[in-house]
């Protein structure tokens, strides 16, 4: 009962938190913010592991973690990866959602090689729906 209860609150902060940056670019996305959230998961996270949620709060903050380690990625590796490659290292998030976090990712130009291939028709799928 008290997992049960726990795999909810996981699931829900998972996608209020994920859809609240993926709404709020200008504030969340730059390499500060996300290692600023990412500290903050990783305190929940070990917590969890603590009381023996670890596999619970592995499995339902996935997508948050993912797009927090695409954030707090170092601004040089981030720069110098291509589409392929994040496309391959974030494999929970979308084209959709990773084409979204580089467009608005805080960079003085976008490199070219964030272009994702072949081109893609965004549908507004930045978000995790609940279903």
């Amino acid at each position: 009962m008290v997992k049960q209860l726990f795999v909810s609150i996981f699931f829900f902060s998972n996608t209020t938190l994920f859809n609240t940056i993926m709404e709020s670019p200008q504030q969340y996305f730059s390499w500060h913010k996300g290692i600023q959230v990412r500290v903050h998961l990783d305190y929940v996270l070990r917590w969890a592991h603590q009381f023996n949620l670890s596999a619970e709060s592995s499995k339902y903050f996935k997508s948050l973690n993912q797009l927090l380690d695409l954030l707090s990625l170092p601004k040089k590796d981030l720069l110098g990866s291509s589409w392929s490659a994040l496309t391959r290292t974030f494999p929970d998030l979308s084209p959709a959602q990773l084409n979204h976090v580089l467009s608005n990712y805080s960079t003085s130009q976008r490199p070219k090689n964030w272009s994702p291939t072949p081109p893609l028709s965004m549908v507004n799928d930045n978000c995790i729906r609940i279903e």
